[in-house]
């Protein structure tokens, strides 16, 4: 008897939702959404960015997570969001590069990292992405940036911590890189 009761509650409970949310991806506030990290794994993706020169693009970071030093720009898959589209948000959001001029290629890799204590964002699951500049990078967009940023053939000294598991895919050439390339179906 229970669970039918509860049965009915999840489907009105989503015919609810559904009518709010037809077009958009619920927003939660910050608060939820870190409590939420702490329960669930998040999926996200990572993206080595690299110019025709081979040159990569490392942002700086030093953030409430006790990140400390170079990384590689990425972001959290949102709800509803197919991945590619993450990609696309974070190569406009963190790079200000045009998106026509880059081949985007992967996932090329993905990993899983867990911390050794659970708590807020304490379990992720990456996708990592190779995009491709077909040009030089336009240093006059990279001077818009918030942050500090790096391009470099050398893999930084302090890159951060998350992100040294990166460091063999860094020293592989791009053309290596895309022939690990996985597809995913649509």
């Amino acid at each position: 008897m229970k669970l039918y009761f509860f049965k009915i509650f999840i489907k009105t409970f989503s015919k609810i939702f559904r009518l709010f949310f037809k077009k958009n991806t619920p927003k939660l506030p910050e608060i939820f959404f870190l409590i939420g990290t702490a329960f669930f794994p998040q999926l996200n993706v990572e993206l080595i960015i690299r110019n025709s020169e081979g040159k990569t693009l490392y942002i700086w970071r030093d953030d409430d997570f006790g990140n400390v030093g170079w990384h590689l720009p990425g972001g959290i898959i949102r709800p509803n969001e197919r991945i590619l589209n993450r990609v696309e948000k974070v190569i406009e959001k963190e790079t200000n590069l045009d998106l026509n001029n880059i081949e985007i290629t992967g996932p090329i890799s993905f990993s899983e990292v867990i911390h050794s204590l659970p708590g807020i964002r304490s379990h992720f699951i990456s996708f990592v992405y190779l995009a491709e500049l077909k040009a030089q990078f336009d240093m006059e967009k990279l001077n818009f940036l918030n942050e500090k940023f790096l391009l470099s053939l050398n893999i930084p000294k302090n890159i951060i911590k998350n992100h040294e598991r990166y460091i063999p895919l860094l020293r592989e050439s791009s053309l290596n890189l895309k022939s690990n390339s996985i597809r995913i179906s649509k």
